[in-house]
């Protein structure tokens, strides 16, 4: 295996994680805030709005960003300041029309969607958000071509700080100041709207700072409009099936049950989805790495992707594991009591996490053989079988069965995807070593359940703390014991040492964990 390509994900992984956990952490902040403060059923009706922003901001976004990705490094390389300029005024010319259009049909709409479409028990609360709202396709669409500006030129820097810190402080700060002035649900919704156009002027004033000057540059505009839509339209399809998949579950609760059963099923689904940072931090740089080493060392593929599942099993397990051990406790701390509710549908959304954690990486690897025709099929199929579950499930099951239908669905997809790549590449992410964290997690929940019931009946919040860090510490104890650290990762420990001016400490940390 070439570790050049490993310590690359690593080092890439490494920096991107830094904002990313910031981001999630500050979005999830907001929620756990508007949960708490508001109530679920005011969180339902916000979570509600979200939804159907998403979807509606898929088909106005019409994938100019990507577009974007693609033409600005290679005007980098062989045009000009004029093609840049022109590719990010003809993107801003096409989507700020088309998000205005969006956002004028989603604020006449807004009543007919609430009462007609969600059944909602509060039809005017769930139409004022979808109003507000309303208003965040152009300034959204606006700035995700300025995030994707910086990404064409490579400088993250500025992208994770805008996109993932500026925006979700400011996000928080005008949410909880708007709620303890009693402006209610609505104060969700401006949040998402202020943090939008703070993100917008922040993004916009560091391009030109930091890049440019780009929009406000003296060369003239070499307007692109019909190559960027002819790029980018073909996506749309795609965008929107994915967008319809990641809110399904929320829309068919919405037509279902009320608007506080919505709540509390969207406080499991970020709570679950905490447990896959390490992973998604790995697959942010995963794909362009697997893409290269493709192109040099082909016959390293394999070892590589075995290693990456490997490294994100190990690092999300810990998580999984606290989530088994207490949903509802940690449910209790965050949201609140109400949402204790919400223990099983969380547990079982864990569940079907850690499933897409254990089967690897197979998306980006189809990716990087040019697989995509597979992924665009799979993306409907995965639709088709998750509504199928969620109309068979949720009349009698309710949000628990919204939750066996996201984790069904995801199961279900990604063993599909192991048996693709296996079949079109002879690629798959199993091995033996992944029974060894296995074990460790099974023996560490083991033990410490065990021990919880002997001493509480029900396990007070305070006691989470010591449970938590003895199941942590008996978890990366097992680890070592079962031998369960190899020499690559010994190289990539110390690769870092020397990064952080600790070659000594890092070779040693290395050594003995690999020894």
């Amino acid at each position: 295996m070439k570790e050049r390509a490993l310590k690359t994900v690593v080092k890439g992984a490494g920096y991107t994680a830094a904002g990313m956990v910031i981001s999630k952490f500050m979005t999830y902040f907001y929620r756990v805030a508007v949960a708490r403060l508001l109530g679920p059923d005011a969180y339902g009706q916000l979570s509600i709005g979200l939804a159907v922003l998403s979807f509606v901001n898929a088909f106005a976004a019409l994938s100019v960003g990507v577009a974007v990705n693609k033409y600005v490094p290679e005007y980098l390389e062989d045009g000009t300041i004029s093609d840049i300029k022109g590719a990010v005024l003809s993107s801003f010319s096409i989507t700020v029309p088309l998000s205005a259009l969006a956002g004028v049909l989603m604020f006449l709409f807004a009543e007919p969607l609430a009462t007609q479409v969600f059944s909602a028990e509060q039809p005017q609360k769930v139409a004022e958000v979808i109003r507000v709202l309303a208003f965040v396709p152009v300034f959204g669409n606006m700035q995700s071509v300025v995030e994707s500006v910086f990404s064409a030129y490579r400088r993250v820097k500025y992208q994770v700080i805008d996109e993932m810190i500026v925006r979700n402080i400011a996000q928080v700060l005008i949410t909880v100041v708007l709620i303890l002035n009693g402006v209610g649900v609505a104060a969700a919704a401006f949040g998402w709207l202020g943090a939008t156009v703070v993100a917008l002027i922040v993004g916009t004033y560091w391009m030109e700072k930091h890049l440019g000057p780009i929009l406000t540059s003296d060369a003239p505009a070499n307007l692109q409009r019909r190559k960027i839509v002819r790029f980018s339209a073909p996506l749309v399809l795609g965008s929107a099936a994915g967008t319809l998949l990641s809110h399904i579950d929320t829309f068919m609760l919405s037509y279902y049950l009320t608007e506080t059963q919505v709540g509390f099923y969207n406080a499991a689904i970020p709570t679950a989805a905490l447990i896959q940072l390490p992973y998604i931090a790995l697959q942010r740089l995963t794909m362009p790495s697997l893409s290269a080493l493709k192109e040099n060392f082909e016959s390293d593929v394999p070892q590589t992707v075995k290693t990456l599942t490997r490294w994100a099993l190990m690092t999300c397990l810990p998580l999984f594991g606290g989530v088994v051990l207490f949903p509802g406790e940690s449910l209790r701390l965050l949201f609140g009591e109400p949402y204790v509710s919400a223990s099983t549908a969380l547990v079982i959304l864990a569940a079907g996490r850690i499933v897409d954690v254990a089967t690897g990486y197979m998306s980006e690897v189809l990716s990087a053989y040019g697989e995509t025709k597979i992924l665009f099929k799979n993306s409907f199929v995965q639709l088709a079988i998750n509504i199928g579950l969620n109309v068979a499930l949720i009349p009698f099951l309710g949000i628990v069965g919204a939750a066996l239908a996201t984790a069904g669905t995801t199961s279900a997809l990604n063993i599909i995807l192991v048996a693709e790549a296996y079949y079109v590449e002879g690629i798959q992410p199993f091995t033996r070593r992944l029974l060894k964290p296995l074990a460790a997690l099974t023996a560490s929940i083991t033990a410490v359940y065990a021990a919880t019931q002997m001493f509480f009946e029900f396990v007070p919040v305070w006691a989470m703390i010591p449970a938590g860090t003895t199941f942590v510490a008996l978890y990366l104890s097992l680890l070592l014991v079962l031998g369960s650290f190899y020499e690559e990762d010994a190289q990539i420990i110390e690769s870092v040492g020397r990064k952080l001016g600790s070659e000594e400490k890092g070779e040693k940390l290395g050594g003995w964990l690999a020894g």
